[in-house]
Order: C-alpha cells, then structure tokens, then sequence
C-alpha cells in the first residue's frame, strides 16, 4: 500500500514546540480554525517604547528556553500554499488541524492530529527520538504500515514547502530567538482568553521567500508562546492559536513509541 502522508501538526513552533506538514490530499472546503485573537495594527511597532519592551521580552523567552526541559501543548492552525509533497501545484492548497504536541529536549517530538477535515490523517500520529528520522503512523488501516522518513523528506514538508526539521524546537529557536533576531511590540490583545503581547520579529530569515511578516503572540507572564501569523503579499499564510500550553512536561517512559 502506498499513501502520500504529510503528517499536520500545523506549526506547533517558536521557541516551543515543532511542526511538520499538511495531508497530501486539500480537504474539501477547508475552515480556518475559531481563534480567540485580536491581531495587533501594522502600525503598532511605532509606538513609544516598543522596541525596548520587544527586547526585553525576547530575553526573556531565551531564558525560559533554556531553563526548561521541554513543552507540552494543543493547538489549531491553518497554512495555505501551493506545494504538494515538495512539488509546487498550481491549486491553492489549504489545511486547518487542531493537535498536540509534546516536546523534550533535545529532539525527542511526539504529535497527534486530534481534529481535521481530512479523513485520511485524522488520529494520525509521529515520533522522533533525533530530529533526523521521523516514524509517521496514520489512524486505522493506514496504521498497518507506518512509515519512517528522514526529517527534510518532502513528504513531511508543509503546502508552503516548510520542512520538518527547519520546524523543529531547536531550529525554530535558533531562528527567532538568535542573536539576530529583535523583537518589536506591535500590540496587544487575547489568544483562547490569556492576555498576550504582540510583537514583531525581524532580523531573521523567513520559512520561505514569499513571507513578509512574522507576528507572534506571547503570554508574557509565562513567558509563553500563544501563537504566530505569517504574511505573503499581504495576506495571512500561516495561522496558529496554542490553546493549551506548558513547560516541562511529564512524558511517559512511553510516550515517544509507536
């Protein structure tokens, strides 16, 4: 049996969690998931103090990535693109998932798609123990043969092109939270009722060249992720909501086996 699996755990990300790709097949009539969010104004980063309280909060991020042992949380997120296993298709594919991800440095991952439109990868599941080699196992019969793949495989990469091992926690880390990386506040508001700073990342490469805005939403007294949004020609690509989050997480001696 041959199946195209691009197992969606949307972008579990920033200097949290990891995501890998979306379903090979576009479900029909895709919805973007109802997310608790007021999104900052563009114009936000001008306002007095902004650069200096962005700093302070990316210090601040960087510490709890350090400190902590690894994350556990849910989510939903939607992606649009036109990228098909890696191969760029002329359609405009978009998928909307709500999963969980548990996360123990340094690239133990293990994620569950909890809720999708498409039927084939709902209840899906994957393991790392490395960050270099993924174990993907689909719901039901698909379960009977899972796959293992490297981690830059296109058949994990996202309908945007995103590989899984650029998602990964270390990698997005080392992206957004380097030394490189500066952090602007663009506003604030709420995200699955938790207050939330707003900020913009710049200085950093996109996930792909098409991006032309990062905005992340931060719980500031965690200090947590709760969510990002990325832009291309002004439109919202990628948008993810952490409904449910926490640091060091409690895993199973189990946890990481399919």
């Amino acid at each position: 049996m041959r199946y195209n699996m691009r197992m969606g755990l949307g972008l579990m990300a920033l200097v949290l969690l990891a995501a890998c790709g979306q379903a090979g097949l576009t479900p029909e009539r895709p919805k973007r998931p109802t997310v608790q969010a007021t999104l900052a104004p563009p114009a936000g980063p001008g306002a007095p103090g902004a650069e200096g309280e962005g700093a302070a909060l990316l210090q601040r991020m960087r510490e709890a990535f350090e400190a902590c042992s690894g994350a556990e949380a849910e989510g939903k997120a939607y992606s649009e693109g036109h990228f098909k296993a890696g191969a760029q298709v002329t359609e405009l594919r978009r998928s909307t998932y709500r999963t969980k991800m548990i996360w123990v440095k340094p690239r133990k991952i293990r994620g569950e798609i909890l809720e999708t439109d498409n039927f084939l990868v709902g209840g899906a599941k994957m393991v790392t123990l490395d960050g270099k080699k993924v174990r993907v196992k689909g719901a039901g019969v698909l379960g009977l043969l899972p796959l293992t793949l490297d981690a830059g495989a296109d058949l994990l990469s996202s309908n945007r092109r995103h590989k899984f091992n650029e998602q990964t926690p270390d990698a997005i880390s080392e992206r957004l939270l380097g030394t490189h990386a500066r952090w602007t506040v663009a506003g604030r508001g709420t995200v699955a009722g938790t207050a939330v700073v707003y900020v913009e990342v710049v200085g950093v490469p996109r996930l792909d060249k098409e991006i032309e805005r990062e905005l992340v939403a931060v719980d500031p007294n965690a200090p947590a992720l709760r969510g990002v949004t990325m832009w291309a020609k002004g439109k919202k690509v990628v948008e993810v909501t952490f409904t449910k989050f926490r640091w060091n997480p409690k895993a199973n001696a189990d946890a990481f086996e399919l």
